[in-house]
């Protein structure tokens, strides 16, 4: 009973949270592209448009081996090694975040690229956004329905966290990349214990 009212209060506070994120990431792009057409700075949009597109082909195959995990887990569950599928679940989880910081540490830093050429900063860091968060929120839209699509929606929301919390700790408060990326993984790791407390939750009402 405790897990579950803490987990619906940390679902409320996401749902409160995603919000603004998602105002964020839907306008994210938009700003940036007028943005640069306005300048004239056509190569770095371009090449953020082969980004998103690299990525939707990219990220899906890079985070297949967490699916597969995901069957090794419902086939040991069946068989009722439970704790099993548990670790296998993490295992995979584990595996999903640690994909979304390589890509977004990738993302920023390849953008970061223009800004030391004299881009201005602030289109710069939309459009990274834009492309570092954006495939995550659209594979979550491939799977809107079902513990499935909750479970996506939480990662996007987590994800687009991640990438704000590296961007602060590392470019304006100048940590070093190793406490940034650290700071990064609070709420990838934080994500990956609700699901694990979701999934402890249905096992013991089962």
């Amino acid at each position: 009973m405790a897990n579950e009212k803490f987990l619906t209060t940390v679902g409320l506070a996401l749902a409160v949270v995603a919000l603004p994120l998602g105002i964020l990431n839907a306008g994210a792009g938009l700003v940036a592209g007028i943005w640069f057409i306005m300048l004239g700075h056509w190569s770095i949009l371009l090449n953020g448009i082969l980004a998103l597109v690299i990525s939707s082909l990219l990220i899906p195959f890079a985070m297949a081996p967490s699916a597969l995990v995901a069957i090794g887990a419902g086939a040991a569950f069946e068989r009722g090694k439970r704790a099993t599928a548990f670790v296998l679940i993490a295992l995979g989880n584990l595996w999903v975040a640690a994909v979304t910081v390589f890509w977004e540490l990738g993302v920023f830093h390849f953008f970061q690229r223009y800004v030391d050429r004299g881009f201005p900063q602030t289109p710069v860091w939309l459009l990274a956004y834009g492309v570092a968060t954006g495939v995550f929120a659209w594979m979550a839209n491939k799977s809107r329905e079902g513990a499935a699509g909750r479970s996506e929606a939480a990662h996007v929301a987590a994800a687009q966290l991640a990438f704000i919390i590296f961007s602060i700790c590392f470019f304006w408060l100048g940590w070093t990349q190793a406490a940034a990326v650290a700071a990064m993984l609070v709420p990838l790791i934080l994500q990956v214990a609700l699901n694990l407390l979701s999934l402890g939750s249905t096992i013991r009402r089962q």
